[in-house]
């Protein structure tokens, strides 16, 4: 599937930053969505990677969440997580710990800004994290390249290294999750319907399989399938200590789509 597909157009809304060039846009939009995209069905990797010094904004109830003060207080805790793993890399570049969440937190930041810059930074983070460990020792470093390959619409590159977390440990929910993503843009929909299902057999339901499966049935046209998703998605964000605004906002966003 290409980046004008509806699922990505509808995302568009949430790009914060617009270039003059009509076709730097197109480009700029498509990445940034597809980091959107990723990142509201992935958010809870950012989460544990979250650095005891990184300040969590507190609690608020739903009715509050899309507050401009909230919004700060997320990218100042993202910002301090990217100064904190920084340091840490910058004190020893082995440190593949603190290079698979560099990677994820600028992932953070190209949804939080819409700066796409952050993108190339995270395939770097993530590289260097798997240089200095092999993939089959370091299967955090490898899931965050395929993260980062996806946002940077690499989605061949994110479907190879999918199939080969899959094959590190097909016991991880999370590989046939980033597998479906990718087939899914790509266009390959029996393949992901595959890796969605076999997604689904492991482990507990969360938000993240939720918001998969409901976009996938609203691409077939099944829109009261994926609107009991998106509200199971929404009720188990409601519900986390934290609810993340820009997840929260999505999947309203795409309940919306759907009824309409």
């Amino acid at each position: 599937m290409s980046a004008r597909s509806p699922a990505i157009r509808y995302s568009n809304a949430l790009v914060k930053q617009e270039p003059s060039s009509p076709a730097a846009a197109g480009s700029r939009r498509g990445l940034v969505a597809a980091a959107i995209i990723f990142g509201v069905l992935s958010y809870f990797t950012v989460r544990t990677w979250s650095p005891p010094t990184a300040p969590l904004p507190k609690k608020n109830p739903p009715s509050s969440l899309p507050t401009t003060a909230g919004s700060t207080a997320d990218e100042a805790a993202t910002e301090s997580a990217i100064r904190f793993y920084s340091e840490r890399i910058k004190r020893d570049p082995d440190d593949t710990r603190s290079q698979n969440a560099l990677a994820e937190y600028y992932l953070q930041r190209v949804r939080e800004t819409g700066n796409e810059d952050y993108l190339p930074m995270a395939i770097q983070a993530a590289r260097a994290s798997l240089a200095a460990v092999v993939p089959e020792r370091n299967f955090g470093g490898l899931t965050a390249l395929a993260h980062a390959e996806f946002a940077n619409h690499g989605f061949a590159e994110a479907r190879d290294h999918a199939m080969q977390l899959t094959q590190l440990d097909p016991t991880k929910s999370e590989s046939y999750a980033i597998l479906g993503d990718a087939l899914l843009e790509l266009g390959d929909y029996d393949g992901a319907a595959k890796a969605f299902d076999q997604m689904r057999s492991l482990g507990e339901k969360d938000t993240g399989k939720e918001t998969r499966l409901a976009r996938f049935a609203f691409l077939r046209g099944a829109t009261d399938e994926a609107r009991r998703h998106f509200v199971a998605a929404l009720d188990l964000l409601l519900a986390s200590e934290n609810p993340p605004r820009e997840t929260v906002a999505w999947c309203r966003w795409q309940l919306g789509e759907t009824a309409f």
